[in-house]
């Protein structure tokens, strides 16, 4: 989500801006230190970007494990749609459409027929509804853990694991208090805070490329990542099952 001034979430006001050095506690009635903000906080959101899926009301008595999520049946639904989509146009019908429908109907809390009242998906082209299909298993199942093999398995790990990690740029105080640097001169001062800019998106993958962003000087990098197509595709045969079968080899370059 793109933070709000004065946004409610548990209970507390999130803003990460770095002027807002307190923020308002709803439970106690009053303002308190403001953790979420770069220039109160070190480890504040890299991204001042807010995290709320799976989180409730027990996140603020204490870190509440998650629910160990076996499947889903909105994954189950997209690879039905997937495996059609592949096996081309012949096999791309209503209940391809039906099950992507499914999936975005319920996030919006309404009947798969109330398409007035959702991003119904009408297309039959194969290509669109491939890139239709990994946007949604991205959006749908976001920090479930199965974007890394969703991206080996279509490819696209080479793209998407490569490059930059972009964040906001860097926060100063100074002895007065008063927030300062390069996130304070080029973006809040000038009106584009929260980023300024959208971000590029590739129309072949339907990933985000933010460079535009930083070359305009609204974010730094934070990290650099890689991804070695020569050998992260398949993973090593391990030696124990080596030793078993003596006709098994090596995958390349391991």
């Amino acid at each position: 989500m793109v933070p709000e001034s004065g946004y409610r979430f548990l209970d507390r006001e999130y803003n990460p801006h770095p002027d807002a050095k307190k923020i308002l506690n709803y439970a106690i009635g009053t303002q308190v230190k403001n953790n979420d903000t770069k220039s109160v906080a070190q480890y504040a959101s890299f991204n001042g970007l807010l995290w709320k899926k799976g989180v409730n009301e027990k996140w603020t008595e204490f870190l509440a494990d998650p629910d160990n999520v076996i499947i889903r049946y909105a994954d189950v639904l997209l690879m039905y749609a997937e495996a059609n989509i592949e096996l081309g146009s012949s096999h791309i019908d209503a209940s391809v459409l039906e099950a992507i429908n499914k999936v975005r109907a319920r996030a919006y809390g309404v009947d798969v027929a109330d398409v007035a009242n959702y991003p119904a998906v009408i297309s039959t082209n194969q290509d669109e509804l491939r890139l239709i299909v990994r946007n949604e298993r991205r959006v749908e199942f976001a920090n479930e853990g199965l974007r890394y093999m969703d991206l080996i398995r279509w490819r696209l790990a080479e793209k998407a694991l490569v490059g930059n990690i972009y964040g906001l740029l860097d926060v100063n105080v100074k002895a007065s208090g008063a927030a300062t640097g390069p996130l304070v001169d080029e973006v809040t001062s000038k009106g584009l805070w929260f980023w300024g800019l959208k971000p590029e998106i590739d129309d072949e993958t339907g990933l985000p490329d933010f460079t535009n962003l930083h070359d305009a000087g609204l974010c730094k990098v934070i990290a650099v990542r890689n991804f070695d197509a020569t050998r992260q595709y398949l993973w090593p045969i391990p030696a124990e099952e080596r030793k078993i079968n003596e006709n098994l080899g090596q995958n390349p370059n391991y």
